[in-house]
Protein backbone atom coordinates (compact mmCIF):
# COMPACT_ATOMS: atom_id res chain seq x y z
CA UNK A 1 0.00 0.00 0.00
CA UNK A 2 0.84 3.22 -0.58
CA UNK A 3 0.69 6.66 1.78
CA UNK A 4 -0.46 9.85 -0.53
CA UNK A 5 -0.49 13.53 0.68
CA UNK A 6 -3.35 15.56 -1.69
CA UNK A 7 -4.06 19.31 -0.73
CA UNK A 8 -7.58 20.39 -0.28
CA UNK A 9 -7.14 23.25 -2.76
CA UNK A 10 -4.76 26.37 -3.22
CA UNK A 11 -6.91 27.78 -0.02
CA UNK A 12 -8.26 25.01 1.71
CA UNK A 13 -11.50 25.52 0.04
CA UNK A 14 -12.20 21.74 -0.46
CA UNK A 15 -11.12 20.84 3.09
CA UNK A 16 -14.70 20.48 4.62
CA UNK A 17 -16.63 19.43 1.76
CA UNK A 18 -14.20 16.65 1.90
CA UNK A 19 -14.90 15.68 4.90
CA UNK A 20 -18.04 15.71 5.25
CA UNK A 21 -18.56 14.09 1.87
CA UNK A 22 -16.06 11.37 2.56
CA UNK A 23 -14.21 12.31 -0.34
CA UNK A 24 -10.21 13.55 -2.08
CA UNK A 25 -10.83 15.72 -4.56
CA UNK A 26 -8.82 17.30 -7.88
CA UNK A 27 -10.67 19.72 -10.33
CA UNK A 28 -8.69 21.10 -13.97
CA UNK A 29 -10.27 22.23 -16.78
CA UNK A 30 -9.45 19.34 -18.83
CA UNK A 31 -13.02 17.00 -19.19
CA UNK A 32 -12.99 13.44 -19.35
CA UNK A 33 -9.68 12.50 -17.33
CA UNK A 34 -11.17 9.39 -15.67
CA UNK A 35 -11.98 8.04 -19.18
CA UNK A 36 -7.95 8.18 -20.11
CA UNK A 37 -6.50 5.37 -19.93
CA UNK A 38 -3.11 6.25 -19.53
CA UNK A 39 -0.76 9.14 -18.63
CA UNK A 40 -0.43 10.13 -22.35
CA UNK A 41 -4.20 10.61 -22.46
CA UNK A 42 -4.38 12.11 -19.49
CA UNK A 43 -1.19 14.86 -21.21
CA UNK A 44 -2.92 15.20 -24.07
CA UNK A 45 -6.44 15.83 -22.63
CA UNK A 46 -5.07 18.42 -20.16
CA UNK A 47 -2.42 20.20 -23.00
CA UNK A 48 -6.26 20.68 -25.06
CA UNK A 49 -7.72 22.36 -21.94
CA UNK A 50 -4.33 24.63 -21.29
CA UNK A 51 -3.10 25.39 -24.67
CA UNK A 52 -1.20 28.49 -23.15
CA UNK A 53 0.53 26.32 -20.56
CA UNK A 54 4.28 25.37 -21.33
CA UNK A 55 4.98 21.52 -21.81
CA UNK A 56 6.71 21.50 -18.41
CA UNK A 57 3.84 22.93 -16.28
CA UNK A 58 1.33 19.88 -18.67
CA UNK A 59 4.08 17.37 -17.40
CA UNK A 60 3.55 18.56 -13.62
CA UNK A 61 -0.03 18.71 -14.00
CA UNK A 62 0.16 14.94 -16.03
CA UNK A 63 2.01 13.12 -13.20
CA UNK A 64 -0.52 14.56 -10.47
CA UNK A 65 -3.78 13.29 -12.63
CA UNK A 66 -1.98 9.95 -13.01
CA UNK A 67 -1.43 9.77 -8.95
CA UNK A 68 -5.33 10.32 -8.51
CA UNK A 69 -6.43 8.60 -11.55
CA UNK A 70 -3.86 5.46 -12.10
CA UNK A 71 -1.40 5.05 -9.08
CA UNK A 72 -3.58 5.54 -6.60
CA UNK A 73 -5.76 2.28 -5.48
CA UNK A 74 -8.49 1.12 -2.91
CA UNK A 75 -7.08 0.50 0.51
CA UNK A 76 -3.96 3.25 0.28
CA UNK A 77 -3.75 5.78 3.20
CA UNK A 78 -4.09 9.73 2.25
CA UNK A 79 -2.96 12.45 4.55
CA UNK A 80 -4.88 15.94 4.10
CA UNK A 81 -2.99 18.88 5.57
CA UNK A 82 -4.82 21.75 6.74
CA UNK A 83 -4.62 25.21 5.59
CA UNK A 84 -7.24 25.82 8.38
CA UNK A 85 -6.26 23.78 11.67
CA UNK A 86 -2.40 24.26 11.26
CA UNK A 87 -0.37 21.58 12.45
CA UNK A 88 -2.91 19.23 11.46
CA UNK A 89 -3.95 16.42 8.87
CA UNK A 90 -6.43 14.41 8.14
CA UNK A 91 -5.98 10.19 7.52
CA UNK A 92 -8.01 8.53 5.33
CA UNK A 93 -8.43 5.14 2.90
CA UNK A 94 -9.15 5.19 -0.06
CA UNK A 95 -12.32 3.17 -1.14
CA UNK A 96 -12.79 3.32 -4.70
CA UNK A 97 -11.83 4.68 -8.23
CA UNK A 98 -12.18 8.19 -9.21
CA UNK A 99 -15.64 9.44 -10.89
CA UNK A 100 -16.18 12.93 -12.21
CA UNK A 101 -18.55 14.96 -10.35
CA UNK A 102 -20.98 17.62 -12.03
CA UNK A 103 -22.78 17.98 -8.51
CA UNK A 104 -19.95 20.16 -7.31
CA UNK A 105 -18.80 21.94 -9.95
CA UNK A 106 -20.38 24.59 -8.27
CA UNK A 107 -17.68 25.09 -5.75
CA UNK A 108 -15.61 25.59 -8.24
CA UNK A 109 -17.14 27.41 -11.09
CA UNK A 110 -15.40 26.33 -14.07
CA UNK A 111 -13.51 23.43 -13.54
CA UNK A 112 -14.57 19.90 -13.41
CA UNK A 113 -14.76 18.39 -10.33
CA UNK A 114 -13.01 14.64 -9.81
CA UNK A 115 -13.01 12.86 -6.54
CA UNK A 116 -12.57 9.70 -4.80
CA UNK A 117 -14.63 7.82 -2.01
CA UNK A 118 -12.22 8.10 1.50
CA UNK A 119 -13.22 6.63 4.71
CA UNK A 120 -11.76 8.98 6.97
CA UNK A 121 -9.83 7.56 9.99
CA UNK A 122 -8.76 10.30 11.66
CA UNK A 123 -9.65 14.61 11.09
CA UNK A 124 -7.28 15.84 12.91
CA UNK A 125 -3.89 14.28 13.32
CA UNK A 126 -0.94 15.72 14.53
CA UNK A 127 1.45 16.88 12.21
CA UNK A 128 4.30 16.81 13.66
CA UNK A 129 3.98 12.79 14.28
CA UNK A 130 4.40 12.40 10.19
CA UNK A 131 8.40 14.73 9.85
CA UNK A 132 8.49 16.50 6.69
CA UNK A 133 6.26 14.12 4.34
CA UNK A 134 3.80 16.96 3.96
CA UNK A 135 5.79 20.35 3.34
CA UNK A 136 5.99 20.29 -0.38
CA UNK A 137 3.27 23.31 -0.31
CA UNK A 138 3.64 23.71 -3.93
CA UNK A 139 2.35 19.81 -4.82
CA UNK A 140 -0.88 19.01 -5.12
CA UNK A 141 -0.69 14.97 -4.90
CA UNK A 142 1.94 13.19 -3.98
CA UNK A 143 3.43 9.38 -2.73
CA UNK A 144 4.98 9.69 0.47
CA UNK A 145 8.69 7.78 -0.51
CA UNK A 146 10.01 7.09 3.63
CA UNK A 147 10.31 3.58 4.29
CA UNK A 148 7.54 1.89 5.67
CA UNK A 149 5.14 5.25 5.89
CA UNK A 150 1.76 3.95 5.27
CA UNK A 151 2.57 1.34 7.50
CA UNK A 152 3.66 3.96 10.42
CA UNK A 153 0.69 5.96 9.81
CA UNK A 154 -1.55 3.00 10.73
CA UNK A 155 0.17 1.84 13.78
CA UNK A 156 0.03 5.17 15.15
CA UNK A 157 -3.76 5.94 14.36
CA UNK A 158 -4.03 2.43 15.96
CA UNK A 159 -2.26 3.14 19.37
CA UNK A 160 -4.58 6.13 20.61
CA UNK A 161 -5.98 9.02 20.20
CA UNK A 162 -3.99 12.03 19.05
CA UNK A 163 -5.79 15.45 18.46
CA UNK A 164 -9.64 14.69 17.30
CA UNK A 165 -10.67 11.78 15.58
CA UNK A 166 -12.71 11.68 12.18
Amino acid sequence: MTLWVIRGGQSGEWEDIALEQGIIVIYSKAHGLTEAVDADELRERIREAYPEKREQTIGLWTRWASHFFHEMKEGDLVLLPFKRYRGFVAVGEVRGPAEERPDLRGYQPGYFIYSRPVRWLHGRFPRDRLGNWTNRPHTTIYPVEERDAEKRVREWIASGPHGEPA
